[in-house]
């Protein structure tokens, strides 16, 4: 592999660089915020957060599989139907943090984290397969391929490329175990959804709780968890007042 010379100005390669270099910063900027930005570049008429997504419609997409009362207006593709409940699901989980989505919401955190250091690797390995860059070393390093990266060395740069190249793979082998096990589950829990009784029971005492009528069409899914968590407190505080009477 020739390696161009880094002083090396006027060149299509040279521009194509400058290009590439802008590029990389502004990746590497916004790594951290992968998930947002899949979230924000999806389509705007999907119910996909728990803080906006009525309940009726949840208990309906959960229970009755009826995914369609995602879409708000318009049209959206299956695939994008499927993630916006997927994004909706996780959500719920997280906010709910029953011991069964435990293991969800970790893998969901560590796909992210794995998705985001792939990307930036990708983009390091790309970048120096054109040229060296300084910044593209450093970001490697951070991530352990420590190698010298010598532009005076043209074979030993070659094998530091292949070399991080044939590492990497150990990290996509662990993002598709990832990405396997956290759609068995995620398959699995919506398979094992509650039935509308249930739903309907937890709202029955909710209400009692609450002194008024819990309507789902009238609260959103977010709300819902935040009344369960509000009364679990107030059933574990009378616990504690229970039992400290009695000793």
């Amino acid at each position: 592999m020739k390696i161009s010379n880094p002083l090396q100005s006027g060149s299509l390669l040279s521009k194509m660089w400058s290009y590439t270099s802008t590029k990389l910063l502004r990746v590497i900027t916004l790594l951290r915020q992968w998930r947002k930005q899949r979230s924000s570049a999806q389509p705007s008429n999907l119910f996909r957060r728990c803080s906006e997504t009525p309940l009726d419609i949840f208990i309906d997409c959960f229970v009755n599989k009826n995914l369609m009362r995602l879409v708000k207006f318009g049209k959206a593709s299956a695939k994008q139907i499927n993630e916006a409940w997927e994004d909706l699901f996780t959500d719920y989980c997280e906010l709910l943090r029953l011991p069964q989505y435990t293991r969800m919401v970790s893998l969901t955190k560590e796909i992210g984290s794995l998705q985001s250091k792939m990307l930036c690797i990708n983009l390091c390995i790309r970048v120096l397969s054109l040229r060296y860059s300084y910044k593209c070393v450093q970001v490697l390093k951070r991530f352990g391929y420590n190698y010298k990266f010598s532009i005076t060395d043209p074979e030993g740069y070659r094998k530091d490329l292949e070399t991080v190249i044939k590492k990497s793979k150990s990290s996509e082998l662990a993002l598709d175990r990832a990405l396997n096990e956290y759609k068995a589950l995620f398959q699995k829990s919506s398979n094992e959804a509650p039935s509308q009784d249930v739903f309907q029971n937890n709202l029955i005492e909710l209400s009692k709780f609450m002194g008024f009528r819990i309507n789902p069409k009238e609260i959103t899914v977010a709300e819902y968890v935040a009344i369960i968590k509000r009364r679990e407190k107030e059933i574990e505080l009378k616990r504690k007042e229970v039992s400290h009477k009695k000793a």
